[in-house]
């Protein structure tokens, strides 16, 4: 099934008159699930798209940074700290939980692999299925949980 968003006026107004002529011989089947479905996908790109300058403020001790989401490789828990590794910078150790991050990230493609770990997913590799972890692209090697493993395909399904 295929869901068709049209914003032309012109189409639009083209598309009305020819079901309007045809309406007998014209059918239509939707299933609620797909429409939902597809509109999630949609929602999904549209966030994709606009994290590639979207910025966030990363507060730090001695300092307020306003970093673009796409630069951020991956965050790792600290306890009540999370530390910030970046695409080209030296990291960031910030005095907010990884939990918190995950709420703010989450919509930009970011997934929490493992109770330590939130990853940018534009910058995974490979996953080694022997050793159930994720390689990124900058070398670094993270374990993966095994409950996670599920919604970690599904998430890659959908990039």
């Amino acid at each position: 099934m295929r869901l068709i968003i049209i914003d032309d006026k012109t189409c639009k107004k083209e598309l009305n008159g020819f079901l309007t002529e045809n309406s007998a011989s014209v059918t239509v089947n939707v299933a609620l699930d797909d429409v939902e479905n597809k509109v999630a996908d949609f929602l999904d790109n549209i966030n994709r798209i606009s994290a590639t300058d979207k910025k966030i403020a990363i507060n730090t001790s001695d300092s307020l940074f306003l970093v673009n989401i796409k630069n951020i490789v991956r965050c790792e828990s600290k306890r009540n700290y999370t530390l910030i590794h970046f695409k080209k910078r030296k990291e960031l150790l910030v005095a907010k939980t990884l939990r918190e991050f995950e709420e703010i990230l989450e919509p930009f493609q970011f997934f929490r692999v493992h109770r330590s770990h939130l990853i940018n997913m534009q910058y995974v590799e490979k996953y080694m299925k022997g050793k159930g972890s994720i390689l990124l692209n900058n070398g670094t090697l993270i374990k993966m949980s095994q409950r996670k493993r599920e919604s970690f395909f599904k998430l890659i399904n959908k990039l």
